[in-house]
């Protein structure tokens, strides 16, 4: 059992969220694209789950699949290995710049977010600064990555 720490409290979550403003990652693990379904209900998104294609219950009843893209990554801030799971937006930023300097994960990578909810813009860019994966950083990702790749990529 853990005990809470009320002034440094933050919702337990295996997924990254970029906070506002500039924030560092490094990417940990190879990229993954896939089409999912949802629906906005009461202003929340609703997940109803990967397309499956031709047969797809979600397609058939007039839902349109959209692209998400999912990597594990570093929160360098926190020193967290989490799951990004994308948008378009975040996760063409991301491919991009792989395309233009190589695999992500050789490098860190500065996302700057502004704006809230549907109103969310992204900027990725290659971080002026590379801080190489130190021995402390290994054992985090060590740790946490084979947990992560059973529970959300098999």
């Amino acid at each position: 059992m853990k005990e809470i720490d009320y002034k440094n409290y933050e919702c337990p979550s295996d997924y990254y969220k970029a906070d506002g403003g500039s924030n560092i990652i490094r990417v940990v693990s190879k990229g993954f694209m896939a089409k999912e379904h949802g629906m906005r209900t009461a202003g929340r998104y609703l997940p109803l789950g990967e397309c499956v294609g031709a047969n797809c219950e979600h397609c058939k009843a007039g839902r349109e699949a959209k692209i998400k893209y999912k990597w594990i990554v570093l929160d360098r801030a926190k020193q967290r290995l989490r799951l990004l799971h994308a948008g378009k937006s975040l996760g063409d930023g991301i491919a991009n710049i792989g395309k233009k300097f190589g695999d992500p994960q050789e490098y860190d990578l500065e996302i700057t977010r502004k704006g809230e909810g549907r109103d969310t813009n992204y900027t990725v860019i290659k971080a002026s600064v590379n801080t190489e994966l130190g021995e402390k950083d290994k054992v985090i990702i060590d740790n946490a990555k084979t947990y992560l790749v059973n529970k959300y990529f098999k």
